[in-house]
């Protein structure tokens, strides 16, 4: 998209910060575009946890093209992702 910030994968996308105060930078771990940000988390952060796979999500990322086909090998699939975590 014309004027979507270009992200690098040591990039900041957004600070979770926890109901202890514990906070945790997160980062976009590829280079991409971002495209969107989740403001309904601010309201809403119980969507991080209950509808993870779907209202939940941080924000969208459109990938290089060089990196949609050279995946990184510690990256999880939806299913392995759901598997550690308890979820289908």
């Amino acid at each position: 998209k014309a004027g979507a910030l270009q992200l690098h994968e040591d990039s900041r996308v957004c600070d979770l910060v926890c109901n202890d105060d514990t906070r945790y930078k997160i980062r976009a771990a590829l280079k991409g575009q971002l495209l969107e940000v989740n403001d309904r988390l601010i309201e809403l952060p119980e969507l991080l946890n209950k509808k993870a796979g779907a209202e939940g999500y941080i924000a969208i990322v459109q990938p290089k093209k060089d990196v949609e086909t050279d995946v990184p090998p510690h990256w999880l699939t939806l299913d392995a992702y759901n598997a550690k975590r308890g979820t289908q």
